[in-house]
């Protein structure tokens, strides 16, 4: 055993065994109008034996020892809609995705869990430039097989940019009414052991980014010759 903390001891698992995965995913796209694209999405993913660290006291009664462990079963289905829509030309690009995630564990950490979110963005593009903003509702869920909950924050942001065949220039005005530096909070409540810790950061703080970036080569031309004896010695005419 090895002791990470004041409080925490931790083990190995000799007897640990692997676990078996299936996932499937079925989407469909449908453009009622070339202003409009529709497009549902599910993914259905189980984890079967799945394992996780578990915790229990250790054998003085003075601390907990996380191990880990073969811990049941884990469904994880996402459904989500993304809404496309174009104005003006299809100058403006209007984006929607509400999602809704299901979860399930069986055995040692039992528990269900259904949470809703969405993304909406917009984006006008005029020339060589363009602008755009998007907002995220707060999310909760867990990372994989992991009963750690994780629960997100708002998002908001700003962009500005221009481009060209090589140049990129973009600038994001992201959180800007944020003042605190609070990001993801993770939780988990056990029988021995309960967490509740909450990320501190810049990713949530309000923040501007600038990005600059230049393509090399951009729009090489393609020379045409012996098509047949290029294509037998296997060699490209692209320069």
């Amino acid at each position: 055993m090895l002791q990470t903390d004041l409080l925490k001891w931790s083990q190995g698992n000799p007897n640990l065994r692997s676990y078996h995965t299936m996932s499937t995913q079925l989407s469909y796209t449908w453009n009622p109008s070339q202003y409009l694209n529709i497009s549902p999405v599910a993914t259905w993913i189980y984890k079967h034996n799945y394992y996780t660290d578990t915790y229990s006291l250790t054998s003085d009664g003075k601390g907990i020892l996380v191990k880990p462990e073969n811990c049941g079963n884990n469904h994880n289905i996402w459904g989500a809609i993304n809404f496309s829509a174009y104005a003006f030309n299809r100058k403006l690009v209007m984006q929607a995705r509400p999602t809704v995630s299901y979860h399930k564990f069986t055995d040692e950490f039992e528990q269900l869990y259904t949470s809703l979110f969405a993304t909406l963005n917009a984006t006008y593009y005029c020339g060589q430039f363009y602008v755009g903003a998007s907002y995220s509702t707060p999310m909760t869920f867990f990372y994989q097989a992991d009963p750690i909950k994780r629960k997100t924050r708002t998002q908001y942001w700003l962009m500005a940019g221009w481009g060209n065949s090589s140049w990129t220039i973009s600038a994001f005005l992201i959180n800007p009414f944020r003042s605190h530096w609070r990001g993801d909070e993770m939780m988990i409540d056990t029988p021995y052991y309960s967490m509740n810790t909450t990320t501190i950061g810049v990713n949530d703080h309000r923040r501007i980014n600038l990005t600059v970036a230049y393509t090399f080569g951009y729009g090489k031309k393609v020379q045409h010759g012996n098509d047949l004896q290029e294509t037998i010695g296997s060699y490209s005419s692209i320069r």
